[in-house]
């Protein structure tokens, strides 16, 4: 896929995709704490 895309793009999606990547384990682990908070109180 190099020799299809530059390195300045690759570069670019690398971070993008780290980014989104992140921004959803982060949204995961807000749930997962909520969940816990809720089972906690039963």
């Amino acid at each position: 896929m190099k020799g299809e895309v530059g390195d300045d793009d690759l570069s670019r999606g690398e971070k993008e995709l780290e980014q989104l990547t992140k921004a959803h384990i982060d949204q995961i682990d807000e749930a997962l704490k909520r969940k816990e908070a809720e089972l906690l109180e039963v």
